[in-house]
């Protein structure tokens, strides 16, 4: 349980295929960054994206 005491941290990018995506050539792409922070069972969460 000693695990619990150490914040953790997570930084990375994430990307797929949009929701809105109708299957042509040129579909709705996603692309992103996160941001994750974890201590005591507080989870905190920052994440910015777009629709390309």
């Amino acid at each position: 349980m000693i695990r619990h005491l150490i914040p953790r941290l997570q930084v990375g990018r994430y990307g797929g295929s949009a929701l809105t995506d109708d299957g042509s050539p040129r579909g709705d792409e996603l692309r992103g960054f996160g941001l994750c922070f974890q201590w005591f069972g507080l989870l905190v969460e920052i994440c910015v994206g777009a629709v390309r």
